[in-house]
């Protein structure tokens, strides 16, 4: 089967972020979000994130030829996992870094709606 225009959207919106949490976040945040990563422990959460976000995209590429069921479940998983960035977001502090709240209102959003397409993914046959 293979990738869905979900799929693509999924990797195209996930790979940037994955590869500045992941490469220097400091550097790659500054700009839009200059607090977020300013302390060890925050620096840590986006790093994490940044993990999350690489297996995503590392997953839709090994799962790009897989059969339906697979690609069902897989969608679920992914689901939750997107969905599973929304609390770590909301952690960060919008009155320490008032540049964050543009930025964590739409990667909410963004996430929520992501999540939710790939749970619906999952869910039809």
């Amino acid at each position: 089967m293979p990738m869905t225009v979900l799929d693509k959207v999924a990797i195209g919106l996930m790979a940037p972020y994955a590869a500045g949490m992941l490469a220097d976040p400091a550097t790659t945040f500054k700009p839009i979000a200059p607090g977020m990563t300013d302390t060890p422990g925050k620096k840590r959460m986006v790093r994490m994130m940044g993990g999350m976000t690489s297996y995503i995209v590392a997953s839709k590429f090994a799962t790009k030829d897989a059969d339906k069921k697979t690609k069902r479940k897989m969608n679920a998983v992914f689901g939750a996992t997107i969905l599973g960035f929304v609390p770590l977001i909301a952690q960060m502090d919008q009155e320490e870094d008032k540049a964050v709240k543009g930025m964590q209102m739409f990667n909410c959003a963004s996430n929520i709606v992501m999540g939710g397409l790939h749970l619906k993914a999952a869910m039809q046959d």
